[in-house]
């Protein structure tokens, strides 16, 4: 019984089926060991009370296997069942380790994609950042060669006036001309000409004397009567100017 019993346990294979009852039967005595034996126990009265035992005995004995038979059966199914659980068990840890597995690669993989996008982004910003300053830098080379180009101009025109403006003649010179002229802020300019000067090189004169700016446009002009003088090529006589004489600088709109 303990071999058949661990048998039993050790496989998942079906269990035998129980043994009969009739086979576990123990063999009973030959006939004439019966009537010996009879003999000897006082006759057939004593042989009939042993077969009526044994026929006692056998529906106990078959129950006894059948139940040890059933609780090997059971055991084995439990044990069976056990081997299921865990096997379950250790399939489903082990598809949750692989869905962690899984999802932290997922993970991995997505703070990766965005550490690349951040660094393509970061990468496109710094370009158009030099972009932008290097556009930058160009306009303010262009504007500060642009400025430095306008005041060479404006120093070439400087040195040009100035070395247009004749020089003042002496105080008893003849055909001089004294001029008076008030500018619109107030100032006064006394210079003297000579009438075969040009009205030019007057205006030449108020500009490097800085009565004349380069952002406005003046014209000399005289109140009593009011005339304009304009044409800076014409002479101080041609213009009528002699003596001494009282203009103005008069701002063009």
């Amino acid at each position: 019984m303990t071999a058949g019993s661990s048998s039993a346990a050790g496989s998942s294979s079906p269990a035998p089926p129980p043994p009969s009852a009739s086979f576990l039967r123990p063999p009973t005595a030959p006939l004439d060991e019966v009537g010996s034996n009879a003999a000897v126990d006082g006759g057939s009265s004593r042989g009939s009370s042993r077969e009526g035992l044994e026929q006692e005995l056998d529906p106990q004995l078959a129950a006894v296997i059948e139940a040890s038979y059933a609780a090997q059966t059971e055991t084995a199914r439990a044990h069976e069942e056990e081997d299921m659980l865990r096997q379950a068990m250790e399939i489903s840890r082990q598809e949750e380790e692989r869905r962690q597995n899984q999802a932290l690669r997922e993970q991995q993989e997505a703070e990766l994609q965005e550490s690349i996008l951040m660094d393509q982004m970061r990468e496109q910003e710094e370009k158009r950042r030099r972009l932008e300053e290097e556009e930058l830098r160009k306009v303010s080379e262009a504007q500060q060669e642009e400025e430095e180009r306008q005041r060479l101009e404006l120093e070439n025109a400087k040195m040009q006036k100035m070395q247009n403006v004749p020089a003042e003649p002496e105080t008893d010179a003849p055909n001089r001309v004294d001029l008076q002229i008030r500018a619109p802020d107030g100032r006064r300019a006394r210079r003297r000409f000579l009438s075969s000067h040009t009205l030019g090189q007057v205006y030449d004169y108020l500009h490097v004397e800085g009565f004349l700016s380069d952002t406005e446009v003046f014209q000399l002009v005289s109140t009593m009567p009011r005339k304009e003088y304009k044409d800076r090529n014409e002479t101080l006589a041609a213009a009528g100017l002699q003596g001494q004489c009282a203009l103005m600088l008069e701002r063009i709109t």
